[in-house]
C-alpha cells in the first residue's frame, strides 16, 4: 500500500475541528493515477477540503473570506497570494458536496469566492450549466448564494487554473491574474 505513495507530494485532510481524516496524493511526474486518496471512516461525515487546517479554521471562525479553487496547488499558490487575511479551500474537483455547503452556511462569515479552473469543466461547475437532457444544473455560485451566503465568481486570465498561472510567469502573473481581487 505505501509503494503506491512513493514519489508523491501527500497532504494531509484535516476535519473542521482539526483532526486529520484523510490524505491527498499528488503525483509531479505525469504518473496514473495523477492523484490518490485514504481516507479515514471520520471522512464519511466531514467535508473534505484541501487547506483546511486548525489555522484556517480559526480565521473562518474569526470572519475571514473563504476562496474556493478545485486543486491542492491552487490552494497553497492562491494562499501565497491572498494572504493571511482570507482563507483558499480546495473541493480537490469541480463540484461541492452536501457537506461542503453544510460546513460553509454553519462556519463562514465573510464572503465565499469560487475560482475553478478556466476549463469548461470548471466554468460549468462554478456558473451552472444546461445538461444534455436540456435541464437546467446549478453552478457553485448559485448553491452557496442560495443559503444566503454572499458568494461570487472569480474570473481570471492567463492560465487554466491559479497555479498554472504562477509556474508559467511567477508572482508577477499571479498578481495581474487576480488583481481585481486583491
Amino acid at each position: 500500500m505505501l509503494k503506491k505513495f512513493e514519489g508523491r507530494v501527500i497532504v494531509p485532510i484535516f476535519s473542521p475541528q482539526g483532526r486529520i481524516v484523510g490524505v491527498e496524493a499528488r503525483c509531479l511526474e505525469g504518473k496514473h493515477p495523477k492523484s490518490l486518496r485514504l481516507l479515514t471512516t471520520q471522512a464519511q461525515w466531514n467535508p473534505l477540503f484541501v487547506g483546511l487546517s486548525p489555522y484556517a479554521m480559526e480565521r473562518i471562525w474569526n470572519g475571514a473570506d473563504v476562496w474556493i479553487v478545485e486543486g491542492i496547488f491552487d490552494v497553497t499558490t492562491l494562499q501565497r497570494l491572498l494572504g493571511n487575511s482570507r482563507v483558499v479551500l480546495g473541493t480537490m474537483r469541480a463540484s461541492v458536496t452536501r457537506k461542503h455547503l453544510d460546513f460553509l452556511k454553519r462556519t463562514v462569515k465573510g464572503s465565499v469566492f469560487v475560482a475553478y479552473d478556466n476549463d469548461k469543466t470548471g466554468q460549468d461547475s462554478m456558473k451552472g450549466y444546461i445538461d444534455e437532457q436540456g435541464r437546467s444544473r446549478k453552478g457553485v455560485v448559485d448553491k452557496i448564494s442560495g443559503m444566503g451566503l454572499p458568494c461570487s465568481p472569480i474570473y481570471y486570465r492567463g492560465g487554466k487554473d491559479p497555479n498554472e498561472i504562477w509556474e508559467n510567469g511567477g508572482d508577477l502573473a499571479l498578481q495581474k491574474a487576480f488583481s481585481l481581487y486583491l
